[in-house]
């Protein structure tokens, strides 16, 4: 629907188009003509070797072809070239901080989830994939326990809830131990109070008996101990594309993500539903790193020029948000 309407939009514009937007167009032609991508790798090189002169060249050419408003290329480079610009002046963990405190409203994140699912499938499909295998392992048990990694506001349970009342012998009991990066600012604990209250609304609503506990701590330091396991529990243990954010091998031995695993075996899950994007985003190098975001990103930013309108406000929110949970913590 919202591609057909993007289409019906441009038909109209261009059928109003008058003789003074022709000779818009006629000058915008005749401007230099510029591959965004390629000046965003040769300022990613620029900037890893800090070569501020030429960096802050081809800074400056990139911003005068980036719009926040245009096609996807130039909307991607909108994101990337704040990205490179404080890689550059040292400030990029300031500025996360920042924007994370900024951008956790509950609603902006709702919308981001609503238009992701409807036009991204391989972000559908995890979802999915995670509450069939939860549905088939709990067949018949009476308590399901889920700890979840990076649980934000628990969009995913509600779905499952419902799948779960219409088993022939009821909803099992469910707790759910939602494990999220305690928050910038004065309330680290606000994101995971907002997701327990929420599945609380939900799980009455479907009659399923429920439980939550939440924990908002580094991920590392989380032990057994913390999350209450019992031994009749149909333990699951769930992370979906979250485990990125964690340093890996490549840059320490004992590394966080490596700890976070070991925790995760030591548990003794019935399951544990891992979704990872095939993307190199903790290599210890910069460049490395930033060629994957641009070419992972530039995937996304694709599928939504096609098939949403460029003024929906829903996906200017979730290109702002892709840019803050990602980009620029892989610019840092």
């Amino acid at each position: 629907m919202m591609s057909n309407k993007s289409t019906r939009n441009s038909k109209n514009v261009h059928g109003r188009t008058s003789v003074c937007q022709k000779t818009q167009v006629e000058k915008q032609h005749k401007k230099e003509v510029v591959d965004l991508r390629t000046l965003l790798i040769h300022c990613a090189e620029a900037v890893s070797v800090n070569n501020y002169t030429l960096a802050s060249d081809k800074l400056n050419i990139i911003r005068q072809h980036s719009s926040v408003s245009g096609d996807d290329t130039q909307r991607l480079a909108s994101c990337l070239v704040d990205c490179l610009q404080v890689r550059l002046a040292g400030t990029g963990g300031q500025l996360y901080h920042k924007l994370m405190t900024e951008s956790c409203n509950a609603v902006d994140i709702l919308k981001v989830y609503q238009l992701g699912l409807a036009v991204i499938p391989f972000m559908r499909a995890p979802y999915y994939f995670s509450n069939k295998t939860i549905l088939d392992v709990s067949k018949g048990k009476p308590k399901v326990h889920i700890i979840d990694f990076g649980i934000c506001l628990g969009f995913q349970w509600p779905t499952l809830f419902e799948q779960l009342t219409r088993r022939e012998d009821g909803p099992p009991k469910v707790r759910i131990t939602g494990i999220e990066l305690p928050q910038p600012g004065f309330r680290p604990n606000q994101m995971n109070n907002n997701a327990g209250q929420l599945l609380a609304d939900y799980a009455s609503m479907f009659n399923v008996p429920f439980e939550y506990k939440g924990i908002s701590s580094k991920w590392e330091i989380i032990r057994i101990e913390d999350l209450n396991i019992e031994e009749d529990d149909v333990l699951i243990v769930n992370c979906l594309f979250r485990m990125k954010n964690l340093v890996d091998e490549t840059v320490y031995l004992n590394s966080a993500r490596n700890r976070v695993l070991k925790t995760i075996r030591m548990m003794k899950p019935k399951v544990f539903v891992h979704g990872v994007v095939n993307g190199s985003y903790s290599n210890p190098f910069f460049l490395p790193r930033f060629r994957e975001v641009m070419h992972h990103y530039s995937a996304l930013f694709d599928i939504l020029d096609t098939t949403v309108p460029r003024d929906n406000e829903a996906r200017m929110i979730l290109e702002a948000f892709l840019s803050v949970c990602n980009s620029q913590c892989r610019c840092m």
